[in-house]
């Protein structure tokens, strides 16, 4: 967004029209960011209605592609039965 204008010369600002169904969106020194939720992989959807100083355009339809994560290993503890030999 820090280089788009619109048909008039002027600077084009977005807002989020909806959250995406699977994480997050925000909106930091102009540019957006996605969070995913927790352990999605797959396609992600967010719109953004564009407007200009003097007048609005269409929406942006943004899809990006989330990859699945390499998560770090969680501890489990296993209970044990009967006799342990070491």
């Amino acid at each position: 967004m820090t280089n788009d204008i619109d048909a008039d010369g002027d600077a084009i600002t977005a807002l989020l029209r909806a959250k995406p169904a699977h994480g997050n969106v925000i909106l930091k020194r102009r540019r957006f960011f996605h969070i995913s939720a927790t352990n999605y992989n797959g396609l992600g959807q967010f719109h953004l209605p564009g407007h200009g100083r003097k007048r609005n355009s269409g929406v942006a339809t943004v899809t990006i592609t989330i990859t699945r994560s390499n998560d770090a290993p969680v501890r489990a503890t296993t209970p044990t039965h009967g006799p342990r030999s070491f």
